[in-house]
């Protein structure tokens, strides 16, 4: 399974160089009384030491690395673990945030020491956060039963292309070419569920390479084996090659339910799920949501959709009845515009201010003033958010005369404070001061004057 991400810098693999194999026994043991384990290596700002103490530790990474230790290391996916190394007959006690295995085999736990000192030496007793160790093992086991569902629904080539095992989800990464239709999630969480109702059981052994590939054993595709590997099995549902920890029995899985599908890589799909008190959470979260919304239309949870269906009903037909409500005031508002129009010379100009909520409402103002004019030139001004907003048309025979609305927004945004420009024919530009709407106007209007050869 691919890694979950994080991996000790190169310094402090270093500063561990020769530090013998840790004996890993976290697969029988959540905890190694004080009489097991033996402190071999302390690392402190990259230097390997023989004592740390709570003050030197306090804003240091401290690495401890144990001879024997139940703490599974970050691998295959799976987070590493956390939990507690206490001292026997003193009083030194660190907390460790992460595992890490070393290429030496060595495992280094990442501590913080909160009392007392911890000294290479020291026997342990190691003690590894068991809820938080149960929350990964249910969600590592389901990721295999994941795996096999994905297979069933989809096909043989959802081949798993990356994951992460955390206590509070699970991530999963496989080869598909398109998003999963709700009826697959569906059947995936379906078959997941169907697996976990079934109780059926989890276990590992060892079996060589050869052995384990002849009994349909699923191995990562890139993946580097020994000749001897292990094996987890699922009575009748899945077998894949995998070092991971997992529960005895798929019914500790509690539930599984789907949270997230999405796209990684060109063929590779995302899924993310939880399992355990994480679906417990997920719906209460749900259950919360859907009264509060309920609430708010004064509808029982149960009558929330026929609920939310009529007031859909009731805002489009608000929606129609507002639109055409706007047209007329457009309608009228254009009316005006076109009344109020003045010549210079022989050429028609609207200029004016106008009620618009943004730039394309403004736009579609001026068009409906330029299409009433038939010959002339538009100036339309709107504010709103603190800016004010320009647009000018002009007619094409008054394009071939040499007027340009560019030219023309550039000096009316520029009266304002802004700044911009377009085509011959139409130009838009914003300004930061819509108090000088009226004095860009009539720079505007100076512009035309002066584009038709006219003096003011």
């Amino acid at each position: 399974e691919a890694g979950a991400g994080r991996t000790l810098a190169p310094e402090l693999v270093a500063a561990l160089e020769g530090v013998p194999a840790t004996e890993f026994v976290g697969y029988d043991y959540e905890c190694l009384d004080g009489t097991e384990a033996t402190v071999l290596a302390l690392v402190r700002d990259n230097q390997r030491v023989d004592r740390v103490g709570e003050a030197e530790a306090h804003d240091a990474e401290v690495l401890v690395v144990l001879d024997r230790t139940p703490f599974y290391a970050e691998a295959g996916g799976q987070v590493g673990d956390t939990g507690t190394l206490r001292v026997t007959g003193g009083h030194g006690e660190a907390r460790v945030v992460d595992t890490h295995r070393l290429p030496s085999g060595a495992v280094a736990h990442r501590a913080q020491v909160e009392r007392g000192s911890l000294a290479r030496g020291d026997r342990v007793m190691a003690m590894v956060d068991t809820e938080r160790r149960w929350a990964v093992m249910r969600n590592h086991t389901a990721t295999h039963l994941l795996h096999r569902a994905l297979k069933d629904v989809l096909g043989e080539h959802a081949n798993q292309a990356g994951s992460l095992v955390a206590p509070d989800r699970l991530r999963f990464d496989f080869t598909h070419h398109s998003p999963l239709e709700p009826e697959a999630v569906a059947r995936i969480e379906s078959l997941v569920n169907a697996s976990i109702l079934a109780d059926r059981e989890v276990r590992a052994y060892h079996a060589t390479l050869e052995e384990a590939r002849a009994q349909g054993a699923v191995a990562l595709f890139g993946e580097k084996y020994g000749d001897v590997v292990r094996v987890v099995e699922i009575d009748g549902v899945s077998r894949e090659l995998c070092g991971g920890t997992h529960v005895p029995r798929t019914g500790q899985l509690g539930l599984f339910k789907l949270t997230g599908e999405s796209s990684v890589a060109a063929g590779v799909r995302r899924v993310e799920a939880v399992t355990g008190t994480g679906v417990l959470e997920l719906l209460e979260r749900v259950q919360g949501a859907l009264e509060a919304a309920a609430s708010l239309v004064k509808a029982s949870p149960a009558d929330l959709a026929v609920r939310v269906e009529g007031l859909l009903r009731q805002l489009r037909e608000r929606e129609r009845e507002l639109e055409a409500l706007r047209s007329r005031v457009v309608r009228d508002e254009v009316a005006d515009l076109i009344r109020g129009a003045r010549f210079l010379g022989d050429v028609r100009v609207v200029a004016g201010t106008v009620e618009a909520g943004d730039a394309d409402a403004l736009r579609a103002t001026a068009d409906l003033v330029r299409d009433a004019l038939g010959s002339g030139v538009v100036i339309l001004a709107a504010a709103g958010e603190g800016r004010a907003h320009f647009v000018t048309m002009v007619t094409r025979d008054l394009v071939a005369r040499g007027l340009d609305a560019g030219k023309i927004v550039r000096e009316v945004a520029r009266a304002a404070g802004g700044g911009g420009g377009g085509r011959p024919d139409m130009a838009q530009a914003g300004a930061r001061d819509p108090a000088r709407i009226d004095e860009a106007l009539a720079r505007g209007l100076d512009t035309v004057r002066g584009q038709l050869g006219l003096t003011a």
